[in-house]
């Protein structure tokens, strides 16, 4: 469920609690996105697991918008934005 009342909005499953969520549910370790992020740049196998789950969410999500508006700019926004990766 979604803080909004709703079940399956994007911010379940693209907010950094999503991710460190989805992090938990997969391996049973309860760490902050920060961590998970931290992990994976340094070669962990969950948590970069856990980080390309969440970017193909992202980009599905950020698909879905391209194809309906087709927007000059996107502007990606959150503590979650300031992943390197995202911007190769």
């Amino acid at each position: 469920p979604c803080y909004c009342g709703r079940t399956g909005c994007i911010e379940t499953w693209l907010s950094g609690p999503a991710l460190a969520a989805d992090h938990a549910r997969h391996t049973g370790t309860v760490l902050t996105p920060e961590a998970i992020v931290a992990a994976a740049a340094a070669g962990d196998a969950a948590a970069e697991a856990t980080v390309t789950r969440w970017e193909g969410r992202l980009a599905k999500a950020l698909a879905t918008v391209i194809n309906v508006l087709d927007p000059d700019v996107i502007v990606v926004g959150g503590g979650l934005s300031q992943v390197s990766r995202l911007y190769r």
